[in-house]
């Protein structure tokens, strides 16, 4: 029996030894698992590692080659979680589509590179309308179906920006968010004060109708003349060599504009000018022996237009822009520039130079390739020309420049005006002022566009204008170095040679239109010459020194109240007016005025009993008609980043 206990004892004592054995060994049984299929894994990853370096298999195959089940949802909800952690951090985390109707039309290809830069900074799409807003007829039936941009440039436009307003197709614009996020363009409109703030200005509110195109022309003289320095020299009026400076015009440096055309401020006095006029004409300047040779081309006096402005200048006046008042210290009074002093010494020196056979009378200003081919032929000394056509090349005057057509030895010198015989003197300007009411000179924003949208795109307009050279906004505007152009020399103090756009890879093809001229920015480095000829000419301070402006003008923002009772008056006596001064030039351009200064005197009385000195009394002489102001040309020119 004992035997039997003892038995069943060794038994159950072999199962619990059993037991705890088996409990001892399993947690050591398990790391030793795991170690191994660690250890198997990075196995597996540094064979599937090598092999995908070769290209054999896969990086998401196992070992035999079969695809290894990954945890698809969860890696989903992980990028999901990514992105919207990304969305979040988007400096502009709302979308906006943004719908343009500004220029580009039918030429628009979507996804243009730099198209895509502005996209994915700002958090936009932006959208061209595929219509050209220069077609009336077009743009017609844009509104009839009641559409309109959310930004728009439409000079073909039937309504202007006020009759869009006023028919419910735009929205006005706060001053509020124009000083707040557009302060590039803010400052802008007050560098033009005092009538830049009111410029497209609803009534006498804060707000617009629209911002006006910049246009930075205002700055720049109209024609300059443009002498042959080598005659100059070759009749003893030569220029030092130290006055000079010399301008490239072309890409490549050994093309006939190299070194054969400068600019100078010296200027001859007006008793010097007369002498070259004289030199030119009959001491053979191009010393050929033959007396071929005329100073100027000249029009008669009825043909008003900006070449004759080069001669009218020298006299303090302007011909061509009628709405020009100026006031005469010899009468006292404010007149238009038939009834000026200076216009009786223009009209007699004019007549001197035609007598002694110094100029000679030009062609119609209307046919201006006709005397482009003349100062080509490389026979006149004084010449002009336009200072925006120098600067773009691709200009269909500058074409025509004569240093382009005329003989190799040919060299010229811009000056900045004629020097006449009194104070004032110069040439016009391009435009008086930056700023426009124009319908194609103006952005108007569609009525459905919100602040917030409203308020992006001025962010874009102002991070782009305020620092154009900036890494972003220069590769917005010019491109990427080594792809969309070159620099010739070094970055940013040579101009940029631009690669042919058929030359450009596909995915790097630029729309090239997000940001034009449109608000007083400009590339100094399109081309040689063009920072050099700017730089020159602002530091110099041309415009303020060498040129015409009016002392009163005729514009009902200058004029006010006063601007419609005038149209009225003074059209009841234009005719006559008028007659009276064709009479008079007919008569001075036909040799028929023995006595200038008693012909002159019974001029002005005919002149102001035809009607003339009723306007003047009324109208120009009045306190409520104010002078012109000019605007403030040296804080917009410290402005300019390109040239510091």
């Amino acid at each position: 029996m004992l035997k039997k206990y003892g038995e069943i004892f060794t038994v159950i004592l072999a199962m619990i030894l059993l037991m705890f054995f088996l409990c001892s060994c399993g947690p050591k049984g398990s790391e030793t698992i795991a170690q191994t299929s660690e250890e198997e894994s990075a196995t597996e990853s540094t064979e599937t590692e090598n092999t995908e370096n070769y290209g054999d298999v896969p990086e998401e195959s196992g070992i035999d080659g079969e695809t290894q089940e990954e945890p698809f949802e969860e890696e989903e909800e992980e990028e999901t979680e990514e992105e919207q952690e990304e969305e979040e951090e988007h400096p502009y985390p709302e979308f906006f589509e943004i719908r343009l109707l500004t220029g580009l039309g039918a030429r628009y290809f979507e996804g243009a590179w730099d198209e895509l830069l502005i996209e994915e900074k700002y958090n936009v799409d932006l959208k061209v309308w595929n219509i050209n807003n220069n077609d009336e007829i077009g743009l017609t039936k844009m509104l009839a179906a009641g559409e309109y941009p959310d930004v728009g440039l439409l000079p073909g436009c039937p309504l202007t920006p006020k009759e869009l307003h006023d028919e419910g197709y735009i929205r006005t614009v706060p001053l509020s968010i124009i000083s707040e996020h557009f302060p590039f363009y803010y400052d802008k409109m007050y560098q033009n004060s005092p009538w830049g703030p009111l410029y497209n200005r609803v009534g006498n509110s804060e707000a617009y109708y629209g911002l006006s195109v910049i246009d930075n022309s205002y700055l720049l003289p109209s024609r300059v003349p443009l002498v042959r320095l080598d005659w100059l020299e070759n009749t003893g009026h030569g220029i030092s060599e130290e006055f000079l400076t010399p301008l490239i015009l072309t890409n490549e440096p050994e093309t006939e504009g190299t070194a054969r055309l400068y600019i100078t401020n010296a200027y001859p006095e007006y008793i010097e000018w007369n002498e070259i006029f004289k030199a030119f004409a009959v001491e053979d300047p191009d010393l050929n022996g033959i007396n071929d040779t005329i100073a100027a081309y000249v029009w008669p006096f009825n043909e008003r237009n900006l070449y004759a402005d080069l001669f009218t200048g020298q006299f303090g006046i302007i011909a061509s822009d009628d709405q020009f008042l100026y006031r005469d210290f010899v009468t006292g009074d404010v007149v238009p520039y038939f009834a000026h002093s200076s216009y009786k010494e223009y009209m007699r020196w004019m007549t001197d130079m035609r007598k002694l056979g110094y100029v000679k009378t030009g062609p119609t200003p209307a046919d201006e390739r006709a005397l482009q081919s003349l100062w080509a032929g490389g026979k006149v000394g004084i010449m002009s020309i336009g200072l925006s056509s120098i600067l773009s090349p691709a200009d269909e005057e500058n074409a025509f420049a004569p240093w382009k057509g005329s003989d190799d030895t040919a060299v010229y010198v811009i000056f900045p005006a004629i020097k006449g015989p009194e104070r004032e003197f110069g040439t016009k300007r391009l435009t008086l002022e930056a700023m426009s009411e124009e319908k194609g000179k103006v952005f108007t924003f569609g009525s459905e566009v919100s602040d917030e949208k409203l308020i992006r795109i001025f962010t874009i307009w102002n991070d782009c204008f305020s620092d154009p050279y900036s890494e972003f906004s220069y590769t917005l505007s010019s491109g990427i170095e080594g792809i969309h152009y070159v620099w010739s020399d070094v970055p940013f103090k040579s101009p940029k040679i631009t690669v042919p756009e058929d030359k450009v890879p596909n995915r790097y093809k630029m729309g090239g239109f997000w940001l034009g001229n449109y608000f007083g920015v400009e590339d100094y480095f399109e081309y040689p010459g063009k920072r050099d000829l700017l730089f020159f000419i602002y530091k110099s301070k041309w415009t303020k020194k060498y040129t015409v402006e009016p002392y009163k003008i005729i514009n009902p923002r200058q004029m006010g109240a006063l601007y419609e009772k005038y149209l009225a008056d003074y059209d009841a006596v234009k005719e006559a007016v008028e007659e009276k001064v064709r009479a008079f030039e007919k008569r001075v351009w036909n040799y028929e005025i023995k006595d200038f200064n008693a012909a002159w005197d019974t001029y002005m009385a005919e002149l102001y009993e035809a009607g003339l000195g009723s306007i003047v009394e009324k109208y120009y002489n009045s306190l409520e008609f104010p002078s012109y102001t000019l605007p403030d040309f040296n804080s917009t020119i410290r402005s300019f980043k390109g040239l510091k």
